[in-house]
C-alpha cells in the first residue's frame, strides 16, 4: 500500500509540473503613454499570446503605487486580469523603452516557457 501512495504522489506531482510547464506567458511592462504635447502617462502595457494592451493610472483601479512596484503589478495583472492560477507565467519588466523591446521580451518569456518544459517517466 505504501508503494502505490508513493507512485500515486510521484504521478500526481509529474503532471502538476507538466501543467505549470505549458503556461502562456504574460509580460507586464510599466510604460509611459505620450497622451500630449510633453505629457506623458504612465502605466502598464500588457503582453498576451502576442497582443498589447496599455492600461493608464486610473484604468481598472491601476494606481500609481501599482505601476511601480513589481509585486503590485504582477499581483493586479493576476487579480484584476484573471491571469492567475497555473495556466500564465507572469513576468515583470520595468523599462518599456519601444515596441521592438516588447516584442523581444514577449519572446524571450516565450522560449523561457518552452525550455522548462520536463518529462519524467515513471515505470
Amino acid at each position: 500500500m505504501k508503494v502505490l501512495s508513493v507512485i500515486l504522489m510521484a504521478s500526481v506531482g509529474m503532471l502538476g509540473s507538466v501543467a505549470a510547464s505549458f503556461a502562456e506567458p504574460v509580460v507586464v511592462a510599466r510604460c509611459n503613454v505620450h497622451e500630449s504635447g510633453l505629457t506623458f502617462k504612465p502605466g502598464l502595457t500588457v503582453i498576451k499570446a502576442g497582443k498589447r494592451v496599455h492600461y493608464g493610472m486610473d484604468d481598472n483601479g491601476l494606481t500609481r503605487d501599482i505601476v511601480f512596484s513589481e509585486r503590485k503589478a504582477l499581483a493586479w495583472a493576476r487579480d484584476t486580469l484573471g491571469l492567475g492560477g497555473t495556466a500564465y507565467q507572469l513576468s515583470y519588466n520595468p523599462n518599456c523603452v519601444d515596441q521592438q523591446k516588447l516584442d523581444d521580451l514577449a519572446e524571450e518569456a516565450q522560449r523561457e516557457a518552452e525550455s522548462e518544459i520536463e518529462v519524467e517517466i515513471v515505470n
